[in-house]
């Protein structure tokens, strides 16, 4: 190519180059942007343990939340429980008279089952409402009820209480309240066909028995009666009698060795008869063979477990180990109103299980609910439709539920559930129902809110959109993220 051929053409392509920049600068040099408050954001609750981030004009945030409050929780019981509320059929599928001319029924408050002694008096053995599947011989046995007698006028005496049985021979232990001309006792009591007699009428042997002191008459007593059998054949027996009514202390505590035993293999109630015709109001509380409890889940290694009774006195106590478990052995291992107190370095939980029994698995959980984010409008004289999307859902650990709904002054939509399957997470529905927002004064029409239940050290984060509209047709929406921390 010749020098002036060469020219030529970088002329040409300047040229090219000149107009094709004068033409992309005047296509766009003309326009302009303006981006105005919009009418529906995002505010921050200040709500404790919630910490809000608002962008792009509080249409967007990042909420974190730290799900700090501990919670214990029973998920696994080897015992069993009772509910006699359930009427006479309940019962008379589970249990049956034992004794003559004895019978049962429902109280008139109907909060127990009323079993009266033997009206002739010709049967030393009392009368039970026995269990009619005994669980078979085995070396341990705990075994809780409430208790109330309601006696009154001409003495009548006798012994009345929960009862462990030899199915086989139908001699039993009684652990129960007794009272005749002396006054009044509790003790562990031993039938075994034979009586004596004392002024009045006939009398079960006491293996071991002291005086109470206290009211005895139309007060609610609890009795937890244990049997456990060792290698050699021995029987240790041990009974607790807490007075509910009074606040749940103990009253008296009773134990004895028994070198020539009954191998007890099932339960009852029972009411002994003295003189008259003695009677007691009675609830079954529980009935169990195990003599420890577990904590399974989330659990630091520093954590302790204290387990007391409802008088405040100590029954169990563990220390958690490598794999976040804790095993306790109970001292009474069927028990009413217990606490479980959990102390991880200087924090202490207390937790109040009605009925605890030896074998009972329990969780300890970490969990918040509350208002993540509120939201307002400029448009105050107009209500608008809101409803929340979840499009995405991750976790970092165990989660035992997570629900997030909305909430408007007087009502609450429907919520997003999220469970975890082994390591899936579950989410069902992925929107909550539309709800109506009217706004106050103030601007405020709504809250997002959220409860969520996490082991220690989990961390879930929910991608969600906050859908509105004015109008039907038109709707626009607002995005918030969500992480979430299961710790103390």
């Amino acid at each position: 190519m010749t020098r002036r051929a060469f020219i030529a053409v970088i002329v040409l392509l300047l040229v090219a180059s000149i107009a094709y920049a004068t033409i992309y600068t005047q296509r766009w040099s003309y326009f302009t942007v303006n981006i105005s408050q919009p009418h529906v954001w995002f505010e921050d609750p200040q709500y404790p343990n919630v910490v809000v981030e608002l962008s792009n004009y509080k249409t967007s945030a990042i909420v974190n939340i730290s799900a700090g409050n501990m919670g214990v929780r029973l998920v696994y019981r080897t015992g069993l429980v009772y509910n006699l509320t359930q009427g006479s059929d309940y019962i008379l599928q589970y249990f049956q008279e034992y004794g003559q001319g004895c019978n049962f029924y429902y109280s008139s408050d109907g909060r127990g089952i009323v079993v009266t002694g033997s009206p002739g008096g010709g049967l030393y053995g009392g009368c039970t409402l026995r269990y009619k599947y005994p669980p078979g011989v085995i070396a341990n046995i705990s075994f809780t009820i409430l208790m109330k007698t309601d006696d009154t006028g001409s003495p009548i005496d006798g012994i009345r209480g929960a009862s462990l049985w030899n199915s086989t021979s139908g001699y039993y232990y009684l652990a129960g309240i007794k009272n005749n001309a002396t006054g009044w006792f509790f003790g562990i009591y031993k039938y075994t066909g034979t009586t004596t007699r004392e002024p009045g009428g006939p009398v079960i042997p006491a293996l071991v028995d002291t005086a109470i002191t206290a009211r005895v008459t139309g007060v609610w007593f609890s009795i937890s009666f244990q049997q456990i059998i060792y290698p050699n054949g021995t029987v240790v027996l041990k009974a607790w009698l807490y007075n509910v009514t009074g606040g749940g202390g103990l009253v008296a505590y009773v134990e004895r060795v028994d070198s020539s035993p009954i191998y007890s293999d099932n339960f009852g109630l029972t009411v002994y008869q003295i003189r008259n015709k003695p009677s007691a109001v009675f609830q079954i509380e529980g009935f169990t063979t195990e003599t420890r409890v577990l904590i399974v889940k989330g659990l630091l290694f520093c954590c302790n477990v204290y387990i007391y009774d409802s008088s405040g006195g100590l029954i169990g106590s563990g220390h958690v180990n490598e794999s976040g478990i804790v095993e306790v052995p109970l001292v009474n291992p069927a028990v009413t109103n217990a606490t479980i107190s959990v102390s991880c370095g200087g924090y202490t939980y207390n937790y109040t299980q009605s009925i605890l029994l030896g074998g009972d698995v329990f969780e300890v959980y970490f969990w918040f609910e509350g208002p993540v984010l509120m939201v307002y409008t400029d448009i105050l004289d107009t209500g608008f439709t809101g409803w929340l999307r979840l499009y995405n859902a991750s976790c970092n650990g165990s989660i035992y539920s997570i629900k997030v709904w909305l909430v408007n002054q007087t009502a609450t939509s429907s919520s997003i559930n999220i469970t975890q399957v082994d390591s899936d997470l579950l989410v069902y529905p992925d929107e909550t129902s539309s709800i109506i927002l009217t706004p106050r004064s103030t601007g405020w029409a709504g809250n997002v809110t959220l409860r969520a239940e996490l082991y220690y050290n989990t961390y879930c984060t929910l991608y969600t959109y906050f859908y509105y509209n004015y109008s039907i047709g038109a709707f626009s929406w607002l995005d918030a993220t969500m992480n979430i921390k299961g710790s103390p």
